[in-house]
């Protein structure tokens, strides 16, 4: 059963004139991308903002979009533990469920955000955005079953969508540009979507606040995922790495300068690991090969034929107990010079 209280408490703290800010986790939709065109400004996060906003009578409240084209809930541990919680939101909407994949890992990681925004000290407000591509294939039915779970407003943009279209009211090509990415009309059919929440949240009545977080359903194995730079790790050795260029969200990278055998050597504490990285369209994306004390476990690789130098997140390794470790990055390169960005690690 959905509770309210969070958002009629962000609410009143709107209409008394407070300061509140809104913050959007998601993908390439919520960053506002449209292919052939890039990032527009006036996306959906936007346009449901400014409604919030003027419905409130607030010019004081802040937006903070931190939309990422190719990103998936893996991120968006990262993405909240770096800024959520040292600028904290009022108000979160999560928009994963076309960049989310159907299995177990993901939901997991899915879950371990919620439960990591639930817990968060001033207890923002959450809302699930269930987006769905052309074929109306998404991750939103166990997202939905976790909103229930968890209390959270779900706002179902494919379902809706999928009523408008079977009702002949609106064309798919109306909504999007291909099989996915809204177009400047499908950003304020979203958004049209999020008012209407806010109108029904608004009539109704404060319920009774939730204090405790629910068990968790599918499990809480990410609820304790941390994030870290490779700048934040002591003792750490590059042979063919240098840091690069800051990630535009998650600070300093590392990429590979081509030699013929490059890598990455550190010691941290960790049951599970994973490389964070930026994967691209490109043939000369090289392949990382991973060690775990000396042991090769994974192999990674920085290409992907739908890649535009997304953030992307892999398991390379889950162990049964929490144990420092030594981590070593090897990248081989072969008949050409290759490289790899990679951004960080996240551990449990």
């Amino acid at each position: 059963m959905r509770n309210n209280y969070r958002f009629k408490k962000a609410a009143k703290k709107s209409i008394d004139g407070e300061v509140v800010r809104i913050a959007y986790l998601g993908g390439s939709v919520t960053a506002g991308y449209i292919p052939q065109k890039g990032n527009t400004e006036n996306n959906f996060a936007k346009m449901s903002f400014d409604y919030f906003s003027k419905k409130s009578k607030n010019n004081k409240c802040l937006i903070s979009n931190y939309g990422v084209s190719g990103t998936d809930s893996f991120t968006g541990l990262a993405i909240a533990e770096k800024y959520l919680e040292d600028e904290p939101a009022d108000v979160i909407f999560v928009e994963y469920a076309l960049n989310n994949s159907n299995d177990d890992e993901s939901r997991l990681a899915f879950e371990g955000l919620i439960r990591k925004l639930y817990n968060m000290k001033n207890k923002p407000a959450i809302a699930l955005i269930l987006i769905a591509n052309k074929d109306f294939s998404t991750s939103g039915e166990y997202m939905e079953i976790l909103g229930e779970h968890y209390g959270l407003q779900t706002v179902n943009v494919g379902e809706k969508l999928k009523s408008e279209i079977e009702k002949g009211n609106i064309q798919w090509e109306d909504y999007s540009v291909d099989s996915g990415h809204p177009s400047e009309y499908g950003h304020e059919f979203i958004a049209s979507q999020i008012n209407k929440m806010w109108d029904s949240i608004w009539k109704e009545k404060f319920d009774k606040e939730l204090k405790e977080i629910p068990e968790a359903y599918f499990g809480d194995a990410y609820e304790n995922y941390k994030f870290m730079s490779f700048s934040s790790l002591r003792d750490i050795s590059m042979t063919g790495f240098r840091f690069f260029n800051k990630n535009e969200l998650l600070g300093e990278r590392i990429t590979s300068t081509g030699e013929s055998q490059s890598a990455v050597l550190f010691t941290t504490r960790f049951s599970s690991l994973y490389i964070i990285f930026e994967s691209a369209n490109n043939i000369n994306c090289g392949e990382m090969q991973i060690y775990i004390d000396n042991n090769y476990v994974e192999n990674i690789s920085g290409y992907s034929p739908s890649g535009r130098d997304d953030i992307t997140c892999r398991l390379a390794y889950r162990g049964n107990s929490t144990a420092f470790h030594d981590v070593k990055i090897l990248m081989k390169n072969k008949d050409r010079k290759q490289f790899i960005n990679i951004i960080g690690i996240g551990i449990c």
